[in-house]
């Protein structure tokens, strides 16, 4: 059976993050989380860090030759032996690309996974998303608030909200943004028969039933 690279798919606010994380430890294959990894080097000092800020702040896309660079040491780093999830990657036709020549050249196997959701829902999650800023942990303040006032129940951070989550308008750019790259490569995906609905309107259980499913029928 060869290596299963699990395309996570969806909008900003459908839970990808969240789908991930129960996926990783299900399946015992690492999370690669393209946002988390960029919003890490944003923080640095460098020529990279300040394009990548700029960027983020601006709810647009880190351009393609730097994403592709860094995902590919990720996939041909040992912890992706057994397969791995990517989660806000590929966004772009060349993304698909470069994906593609990767997963060819380590002997992998794609199964995509698409998350559908009305965009009210989404500005509505995203308005009330808290993030942990040293494990990752994502709280609604709604849906899923922390046990203890703003602090993490996993590591007791104090919770941050998303910097290009804050304003509206920069949200609604990036709905924009997936639908305007994303939504293209699932239909390039869905002909080569290789995309899953689910539906990301439902409890994070629900939905990860439906994803374990999937998972499970694409291993067999």
């Amino acid at each position: 059976m060869k290596k299963l690279c699990i395309i996570l798919l969806g909008p900003p606010g459908a839970g990808k993050g969240t789908q991930a994380k129960k996926i990783a430890k299900t399946y015992g294959i690492p999370h690669i989380e393209s946002g988390r990894i960029f919003r890490e080097i944003a923080k640095g000092d460098s020529e990279l860090s300040k394009t990548v800020k700029k960027c983020i702040e601006q709810g647009g896309l880190v351009p393609d030759e730097i994403v592709n660079r860094i995902i590919k040491e990720r996939l041909l780093s040992e912890e992706c032996r057994k397969g791995c999830i990517l989660d806000g990657y590929p966004r772009t036709m060349s993304q698909v690309a470069a994906l593609d020549s990767i997963i060819g050249e380590i002997g992998g196997k794609i199964l995509v996974i698409s998350l559908k959701i009305n965009k009210n829902k989404i500005i509505e999650r995203n308005i009330n998303r808290l993030i942990c800023p040293v494990c990752g942990a994502i709280y609604n303040l709604k849906t899923n608030p922390p046990r203890d006032d703003l602090k993490c129940d996993d590591c007791g951070s104090q919770l941050e909200r998303r910097v290009d989550d804050e304003k509206i308008e920069v949200l609604r750019r990036r709905i924009e943004t997936y639908e305007q790259y994303t939504e293209p490569i699932i239909k390039h995906y869905e002909e080569r028969g290789v995309v899953k609905m689910v539906d990301a309107s439902q409890s994070p259980e629900k939905i990860f039933e439906e994803i374990k499913k999937v998972i499970d029928q694409a291993t067999l």
